[in-house]
């Protein structure tokens, strides 16, 4: 009831104001409108104009991304294959530049994949057994590991020397990967120029301790003879034969069966 009464006391007071001026005179232009008339424009452009209410900041899409030309994007795959191929020109690099193919071609028996040092630990001539000193602990030093070959223990060593150089040489003498690379005058110099541990690089750390067979000598008493390079016979009757021992060399020894 109390609705109907309010819609009609509403109801009267529209009719009772007929019309309603809008516009200004200083324009001069002044409209009349039916009050019922305005009031249902009002109630259409209100719906109509009024967009629909929004909770929230209103989401805006971001701009696509697209590769800087300073930073481009590339695939895990292609990263793979350059560092194969680095790889593969860093090896070509290193071959084509080896130092050792500047030195000549001489290698001695069973020294292509090694350092052999020949050496002599005769202190007769003075220069040499210091030369031979010198080369032999800077060897040390660099922490490789070389075969060492002392003429001075075995002549088949000095024989073995001559045959590779093709002259009568005097130690020390080093050969690195079947290469020639000189006297202690030679190699002390490339150490002093920092031209010798570039050639090393292939060539494997020196293992910690002494063998155990030899001491790191490279040789031991023959069993045969014990030493005295003589084997004694007995022969028929009274009669004793003495030969020499075929298995040490002229120093009664032989080349240790653990490290030679």
């Amino acid at each position: 009831m109390a609705n109907k009464s309010m819609k009609g006391i509403k109801s009267k007071l529209l009719k009772s104001w007929k019309t309603f001026t809008f516009g200004s005179p200083k324009h001069g232009k002044v409209k009349h409108v039916d009050t019922a008339e305005r009031e249902d424009d009002l109630f259409e452009s209100t719906f109509e104009s009024t967009p629909a209410p929004t909770y929230g900041r209103k989401l805006i899409a971001p701009p696509p991304i697209t590769p800087s030309p300073l930073n481009p994007t590339k695939p895990a795959n292609n990263n793979l294959s350059l560092h194969r191929q680095t790889s593969s020109t860093l090896e070509q690099l290193l071959a084509s530049d080896d130092p050792l193919r500047h030195f000549e071609d001489k290698c001695p028996p069973n020294g292509k994949n090694c350092i052999v040092l020949y050496t002599t630990s005769l202190r007769g001539i003075r220069r040499t057994f210091e030369d031979c000193t010198k080369v032999r602990n800077l060897l040390e030093n660099l922490n490789v590991q070389f075969h060492e070959r002392d003429i001075s223990m075995d002549l088949g060593y000095r024989e073995e020397l001559w045959d590779v150089l093709g002259w009568r040489a005097t130690p020390p003498r080093l050969f690195i990967q079947g290469k020639y690379i000189g006297g202690a005058e030679v190699t002390l110099g490339l150490n002093e120029q920092e031209k010798l541990l570039p050639l090393l690089r292939w060539v494997p750390k020196k293992k910690i301790g002494k063998c155990n067979g030899c001491g790191s000598m490279g040789f031991v008493v023959c069993n045969e003879c014990h030493g005295s390079r003589k084997i004694v016979y007995d022969g028929e009757g009274q009669d004793t034969i003495v030969e020499r021992c075929q298995a040490c060399n002229e120093n009664g020894l032989v080349t240790c069966p653990i490290c030679g």
